[in-house]
């Protein structure tokens, strides 16, 4: 009889759940969401600099296609735009017939511009990180497609690494 009457007024209890009920679900989904959402955008802001990282080794194998149609890589001055735009005949006699890269590529992950120079007739590409300024730590710092030499390639390494504002 008691278990009859436990059951027919817990299942007809119709008065809801209380305010100070609500609030601690509120507050326990809110908790989960904080723990969880950061979570969530370190490892989104962590692939978008890894593949931005990526997109720059794919532009710089344009570079190189581009090289090998016109016999040099574009000029500093014309930039990453001869990739996506024919600089003429005078440049290059030898362009495309299709872009080597489209506009949009030449951005990385975050919208800014890669940057680009020739240097002792070698491109270098250059991702300046999240932040789009030179120089910075962690998902800030700079990646260089310049390859160090032997020597210089601890002090390189160590540099990308430990680089501060």
């Amino acid at each position: 009889m008691l278990k009859a009457q436990f059951k027919r007024d817990f299942i007809s209890n119709e008065n809801g759940m209380t305010l100070i009920e609500i609030m601690v679900v509120i507050l326990i989904i809110g908790g989960l969401m904080a723990v969880l959402g950061s979570n969530v955008m370190t490892q989104y802001n962590k692939s978008k600099f890894r593949n931005s990282e990526i997109q720059m080794r794919v532009l710089l194998d344009a570079v190189h296609a581009y090289e090998m149609d016109c016999g040099q890589p574009p000029s500093a001055d014309l930039g990453l735009t001869a990739l996506s735009v024919d600089p003429g005949r005078g440049e290059c006699s030898n362009w495309g017939p299709q872009p080597y890269a489209q506009t949009k590529n030449l951005k990385d992950s975050y919208g800014h511009w890669f940057q680009y120079d020739v240097i002792d007739g070698n491109p270098v590409l250059t991702f300046l990180g999240k932040d789009g300024r030179p120089g910075g730590t962690d998902l800030n710092r700079d990646v260089s497609t310049e390859e160090p030499s032997s020597s210089d390639s601890t002090e390189v390494a160590a540099s990308q690494t430990h680089r501060g504002e």
